[in-house]
């Protein structure tokens, strides 16, 4: 037996349990409808001790703490005193509906979109307790979750030397740690689109109806937080049944490949078609099998997003697509910035353009070496697409940096390796 298990449970153990538990027990006697969000607090600080890969080294586990450790601060300071930063109009509406739901209906709504995330919130509120402080705790389990299948996704593309990089730039960007700290849905779709991309890649290795199916049931849950999501299933189911084609066993000729692919696209979009004429619909994918998503997003545009951050730009044709992009994935433009808002926005717009360079550097730089590059490249073009889907429907880059969110996770997977080799190389050039 292994001399750390016959050790036994010492008096510093002892001592530090009660220092950790103490508080929180106060906590609870003080703010008793809040009990069930601080035993959240509690298992976010378990969690990675047991779960592999963030308990592989020291690096890694100090490096998740800090993330965990913001990311509370911001759940207590919103939860229990004031709401924080990003954290007033959105974040205190879902939470005010939910409650009143939780207290007042007899019959939730499930429908897409918003309404499905306060019906969500108010099971948890009517069984566990109405309290912000929950509703932004549960925030936080959802983005440790993520960063738990983020880190899964660094070991099967094998950069596992970059965990504890990822693990820092992941927690501690701002618009991170202020979004999913706090009752938006934006913690739980980070969640289901890293947790896709993930179980993907093992559809990609092991060929299982069950991988499949898990996969299918997180797309759902995925479309069914937001209104325009819904429209992007097809497109991820399309991506990853593409990339699941052949395998280590099975390859397939390109002539193959394409008609495989022409029958992935046929299965999935009637399978789109008939999930939105059975009512798993919403505005977005109605417009699409209408064929008037050119006038709907503009609709929404002009309705949901304006502002003084608006980089403007019309949405009239698919030539128009192109100029939405490049303003949605890094305005503001040096000449467009007025605030420090602005100078934010910027300076991680410029981290956008350094991760998805890098990324595809990479994935150049493997292909040319005759490496194995299907991994990469579907994470890159399902990240992409996500953000052309997000970019019809968004008109300032203040609302963009909330959307921006949901890929950032897998675009730093895939440039992580490059900035911080770059980053080092400029540091060395500096001291020496």
């Amino acid at each position: 037996m292994d001399k750390h298990l016959k050790r036994g449970i010492s008096a510093v153990d002892l001592l530090f349990l009660f220092i950790f538990i103490t508080p929180i027990i106060c906590f609870i006697w003080i703010y008793p409808e809040s009990w069930f969000g601080f035993l959240i607090v509690i298992a976010t600080y378990f969690i990675p001790i047991i779960i592999k890969p963030l308990n592989n080294n020291s690096r890694i586990l100090i490096s998740t703490y800090i993330g965990i450790t913001i990311h509370h601060f911001i759940a207590f300071r919103n939860g229990l005193i004031a709401p924080t930063f990003g954290a007033d109009k959105d974040a205190s509406g879902f939470f005010e509906d939910a409650s009143s739901l939780a207290k007042y209906a007899d019959q939730l709504d499930f429908s897409i979109g918003s309404n499905f995330y306060e019906s969500f919130l108010s099971i948890i509120f009517r069984y566990l307790g109405d309290s912000k402080f929950l509703g932004s705790e549960l925030s936080v389990l959802f983005f440790v979750l993520s960063l738990i299948f983020l880190c899964k996704i660094v070991v099967l593309i094998k950069k596992e030397n970059y965990l504890p990089h990822v693990v820092l730039l992941f927690s501690c960007l701002p618009t991170n740690f202020l979004f999913t700290s706090v009752t938006l849905r934006e913690s739980y779709q980070t969640f289901f689109f890293i947790l896709a991309c993930y179980l993907t890649l093992q559809l990609i290795e092991r060929k299982t109806f069950i991988k499949l199916l898990q996969l299918l049931i997180t797309l759902l849950l995925f479309g069914a937080l937001h209104n325009g999501l819904v429209s992007f299933i097809p497109i991820f189911l399309i991506l990853s049944l593409f990339f699941s084609l052949d395998g280590k066993k099975i390859k397939f000729s390109r002539g193959v490949k394409f008609i495989l692919f022409l029958l992935c696209v046929v299965i999935t979009a009637s399978s789109f078609f008939v999930l939105t004429q059975a009512g798993f619909s919403s505005k977005a994918s109605e417009s699409v099998v209408s064929g008037q998503v050119f006038d709907y997003s503009q609709e929404y545009r002009d309705v949901d997003n304006s502002g003084g951050s608006s980089y403007g730009a019309q949405f009239n044709s698919v030539y128009s697509i192109p100029v939405l992009l490049i303003n949605y994935m890094f305005a503001p433009f040096p000449w467009q910035i007025r605030n420090a808002l602005d100078l934010y926005a910027a300076l991680e717009s410029l981290l956008r353009f350094l991760l998805i360079y890098y990324a595809f550097k990479e994935i150049r730089k493997r292909k040319r070496n005759k490496e194995d590059t299907k991994a990469l490249a579907f994470l890159f073009l399902v990240s992409i697409f996500l953000e052309i889907v997000w970019s019809m429907g968004t008109l300032n880059w203040g609302t963009a940096l909330r959307h921006h969110l949901i890929a950032y996770g897998i675009l730093l997977v895939l440039g992580i390796e490059g900035l911080t080799n770059s980053f080092k190389r400029r540091l060395y050039k500096i001291y020496n």
